[in-house]
């Protein structure tokens, strides 16, 4: 094997656009000791891992890592299909399926609100102010049945690895960070579609027979997992209600990682925590 193949840590700082202290990486030394370290890992067993850290919108929050599998996203541009795309039923399955657990997938940057006020329409994506002319705005209120006042429509959100274009039997969800458990679902739920004004895809309403509301005999017990902005002795700080941090994992996961930031928690401290709240909130023992 040749060394064309080698890539230097400058190329690949170029190519991520950032500034990062990287390990001696398999690709920047020579093929026969890349080949003999590759082969020492995996005699000794070594798991293959890969890391992502999130920053969302430049927001200081306490460090934390999300470690996932490597995957493949849906090959639709910037993750929107089109209206006639199979994702577009897959996804509303999914999500009508999971609010029997009182979970959804609407987030608030996803929540479509069309409001009324004093002779003109606003109309939000998420907490960003959009405009359309007179026309447009004819056609949204049209397309959401809107007829005055307020209306909120939870946007869904979901994102599948790639084997769901293929075969939508052996699709697998990724990206679990934007969940939220909701007491009682009251907003009618849209499907996100790049093809169509404000990306209203097909609507299901709180009158129509698919609309479900949590299952009591299964859902997620609202008072650990919903948003009552107290988990235990832990609030939600001032900066984390800016950041419209409300519910209760994450109100727990900020407050651990500040305690352990601030050595007021060791890490087993946390991770005792982390298996309590576990047990308390869904009953599972952890197996010795």
């Amino acid at each position: 094997m040749g060394d064309k193949w080698q890539i230097h840590r400058r190329t690949f700082l170029r190519g991520v656009g950032a500034a990062m202290a990287l390990p001696m990486l398999d690709a920047m030394v020579p093929s026969l000791a890349s080949v003999t370290s590759a082969a020492a890992a995996n005699a000794a067993g070594m798991p293959k891992r890969m890391a992502f850290i999130y920053v969302p919108n430049g927001v200081t929050l306490p460090a934390g890592m999300l470690v996932r599998r490597a995957h493949l996203r849906p090959s639709c541009p910037r993750g929107l299909k089109d209206s006639s795309s199979p994702l577009v039923q897959l996804e509303l399955s999914v999500e009508l399926l999971l609010r029997r657990y009182g979970i959804t997938s609407a987030s608030v940057s996803t929540i479509i609100e069309i409001a009324d006020s004093d002779g003109k329409t606003a109309i939000k994506y998420g907490s960003t102010l959009l405009r359309y002319n007179e026309d447009e705005i004819k056609k949204i209120k049209e397309m959401a049945s809107f007829t005055g006042g307020l209306k909120r429509l939870d946007g869904v959100n979901l994102e599948f690895t790639r084997e769901a274009e293929l075969n939508p039997a052996c699709a697998q969800i990724v990206d679990f960070g934007g969940f939220l458990v909701k007491e009682r679902f009251e907003n009618p739920i849209v499907s996100l579609v790049a093809d169509r004004l404000l990306r209203l895809g097909e609507i299901i309403s709180p009158s129509d027979p698919r609309f479900v509301q949590p299952d009591e005999k299964i859902r997620l017990p609202y008072r650990f997992w919903g948003e009552t902005g107290r988990i235990w002795e832990y609030e939600a700080s001032e900066a984390e209600l800016l950041t419209r941090i409300r519910d209760n994992p994450k109100i727990l996961a900020f407050n651990l990682a500040r305690a352990f930031r601030e050595k007021r928690l060791t890490g087993s401290d946390v991770r005792d925590k982390i298996e309590e709240y576990l047990n308390t909130s869904t009953g599972f023992a952890r197996k010795a």
